[in-house]
């Protein structure tokens, strides 16, 4: 990974707050792990169920029950929102289970950013997301990312990568072998075929932060291949 270039005294003196959900899992521990090196963000406001992976300064732990998400308001004004909340119908145990957090939670992250006058409401879809869709997975997704739309925020970005590849604190058989048969794919996965190469947890995190710029507006969807070419645009990551 590269490592990102120093922040300007300017910027280091116009800190940003920024708020995580999701942090226990594959993306929310790399997020958080490139957010204590991130100078442009402090403090980083982690909410979570339980303590997550990574929890040194300037991350500031909030334990939470998400379940009343809606009566947790911020102390302060939010600047960016990141929200990498998601899991999987088996570990759900059901559709609605599923449905309570890749829907109604994420939603739930963005009228938070909506409360907090948040410029910016980051958060992780996937590829295939579909609000027409007949596969319920895509359809959810899709669903989320319309009715997040919809809250009118003034920023919003829905990062749509493939399978996440990186390292997992739990097993998840399917995917894991979904993730070798990528890993095997990968070099003959070209041209359209591109943004079924699986996405690493790194980049997708590096994304995250690249699209909380000063600036941008409206809704933004960003690819398997937009997250992933990235170096290009790692040394803006601190510049705005």
């Amino acid at each position: 990974m590269q490592t990102d270039p120093p922040t300007p005294a300017a910027d280091v003196a116009s800190q940003r707050i920024a708020l995580v959900a999701g942090a226990s899992g594959m993306v929310g521990t790399e997020l958080c792990n490139q957010l204590r090196r991130d100078r442009r963000f402090a403090p980083v406001v982690v909410l979570a169920r339980s303590r997550p992976p990574i929890t040194e300064p300037p991350l500031q732990i909030e334990i939470v029950d998400f379940s009343r998400l809606g009566e947790w308001n911020p102390s302060v004004q939010l600047d960016t929102v990141f929200c990498a909340l998601g899991t999987t119908i088996r570990k759900a145990g059901s559709e609605a289970a599923f449905r309570a957090v890749d829907h109604d939670l994420v939603l739930e992250m963005a009228r938070l950013a909506q409360r907090g006058q948040a410029r910016h409401f980051i958060f992780v879809s996937s590829l295939g997301a579909d609000p027409e869709s007949s596969v319920f997975y895509r359809r959810v997704k899709g669903e989320a990312e319309e009715a997040v739309k919809a809250l009118g925020l003034p920023h919003v970005v829905a990062l749509r990568p493939s399978l996440v590849d990186g390292v997992r604190t739990e097993a998840r058989r399917g995917e894991t072998a979904a993730r070798v048969l990528g890993r095997a794919l990968k070099p003959l996965l070209l041209g359209p075929l591109e943004k079924y190469r699986p996405t690493p947890a790194a980049k997708v995190a590096e994304a995250m932060r690249y699209v909380a710029q000063r600036g941008r507006e409206g809704f933004e969807v960003l690819d398997p291949v937009a997250i992933s070419r990235l170096e290009e645009r790692t040394s803006m990551l601190s510049a705005d």
